[in-house]
Parts: C-alpha cells; sequence; structure tokens
C-alpha cells in the first residue's frame, strides 16, 4: 500500500511539475538586529538574549488584494488590503520556526500628506504578537519608490497593487526609503516572552519557486523524488508548500 501511495504522489505532483500550476508568489527577506528589549524583566524570561541576532522570514502573496477600508489621517488615505501570507519567522542565533504556519496579513498604504511621506507598511497580527514591516519614502521619491500605488492628497483609497519583488530584490531601493525596517511586537506566544524587536531589512531576497524543492531554479521531474524525501520526514520548505 505505501508503494502505491508513492507511486500516486509522484504522478500527481510530475503532473503539477510538469503543468506549472504554482500560481501565487512567494519569496524570502532577511535582516539584522537594530534593538531589542525586554518589557519584563522580572518574568524570567531574557528576551534580549533569545532575539540578539538577524532574522530571516517568507511571506506569500497569492494573487489579488481586497480592499478593507480607507480612512483619513494627517492629511491622506491610510488604505488596507489583505492579501498576504507569512508563512516561517527564524532567527540566527538557532530561535527557528517562531512562525511555522500560515498567518494572514495585512497591506497598509499610508499617503502621510501632512508630513511629506508615503508609507508601505506588511502587518501579520499572532494575536499576543504583532509583525509589521514598513517602507517609508518622501513624496518626492514616491514614484521611483512605490511606482503608482498612492493617489496623493485626495480621499480616495490609495491603489493595491504590491509587487513584493520590487521591494525585497532590489537593491538600489534601500536608498529610496527612510530606515525600512522589520518591528515585532512580542508576546509568550509564540516567542516565549514579552519583548520589542527591531532589525533592519536588508534586500538581499529572492523569489521562491513553489514546486523547485531541488533549489535549481525550475520545476521539473527533479524535483519528485527531494519533495517525496521531505514530505515523508515531516521537514518544512517552503518550495515544496504546493497547498499554501
Amino acid at each position: 500500500m505505501t508503494r502505491v501511495f508513492v507511486s500516486g504522489t509522484a504522478l500527481i505532483l510530475a503532473t503539477l511539475l510538469t503543468q506549472q500550476v504554482f500560481a501565487q508568489a512567494a519569496y524570502r527577506v532577511s535582516g539584522q538586529l537594530e534593538l531589542a528589549s525586554d518589557n519584563n524583566p522580572d518574568d524570567g524570561f531574557d528576551f534580549v538574549a533569545q532575539y540578539s541576532s538577524g532574522f530571516s522570514m517568507k511571506f506569500a502573496v497569492p494573487g489579488g488584494q481586497t480592499l478593507i477600508d480607507n480612512v483619513q489621517v494627517d492629511g491622506g488615505s491610510q488604505t488596507t488590503y489583505s492579501g498576504i501570507n507569512l508563512t516561517d519567522l527564524s532567527f540566527d542565533n538557532g530561535n527557528l520556526d517562531i512562525v511555522d504556519s500560515v498567518v494572514p496579513g495585512e497591506f497598509v498604504y499610508w499617503d502621510r500628506a501632512d508630513f511629506s511621506q508615503h508609507v508601505l507598511q506588511l502587518s501579520f497580527d499572532l494575536g499576543e504578537s504583532v509583525i509589521r514591516i514598513v517602507f517609508t519614502a518622501d513624496e518626492n521619491n514616491s514614484d521611483m519608490a512605490f511606482g503608482q500605488l498612492f493617489v496623493p492628497a485626495t480621499p480616495e483609497p490609495n491603489i493595491g497593487d504590491f509587487d513584493p519583488i520590487q521591494f525585497f530584490t532590489a537593491v538600489e531601493a534601500s536608498n529610496l526609503f527612510t530606515e525600512p525596517q522589520i518591528t515585532i511586537e512580542a508576546g509568550t506566544n509564540p516567542f516565549g516572552g514579552s519583548g520589542l524587536y527591531v532589525g533592519d531589512l536588508d534586500f538581499q531576497s529572492r523569489e521562491i519557486l513553489v514546486g523547485d524543492v531541488n533549489l535549481d531554479d525550475q520545476i521539473s521531474l527533479l524535483d519528485v523524488a527531494p519533495f517525496i524525501a521531505l514530505i515523508t520526514s515531516g521537514q518544512f520548505q517552503a518550495e515544496a508548500d504546493v497547498n499554501l
């Protein structure tokens, strides 16, 4: 029975791989610690010691963003869309898989006209913890930094057409933003203690090719055997997460 099951799995996966029907885009991003602080030094958990290293994370954009809200703040529109999933968060000092399941998130496009700023925020709510990635650009650099995502100084919703690869693979983009960073307001679940983590983004990322399990930058039948080995081992790899 096991042999028949594996063969069936291989056949189904081979069909998917050869047809390349993985529509969603997935991305990696990493960065370095800028600041860590412990919110409760009396709880017996040393947050700073546990999270004193760089980080890496993965997220996916399944395709299509849905408008949730649009309000007026600081002279312009603050527009919120759904349509992004956090799939993994780990730290370089061995705190692996802090997040290892799908966490739905939101895009916030904020035209801060009173401050001559445009802000793009990716936000993930984990219940006791919140993770935010924030890009801020002077409005004079907005078109270069964001393209045509904003409708400045109007009550109209900003345009939800975020392309992560523009931000996470273009090294030169780091010159367009004011301190692009990740902020984690951490709670006991899932971080083990309460604290604040602020990190710099390094813009050294690439798109994850879902289905490319052997990491050769293409989808082919050579990915079938690594896929089967991975699912039987119970380990996680973003390239193999075909039902994300």
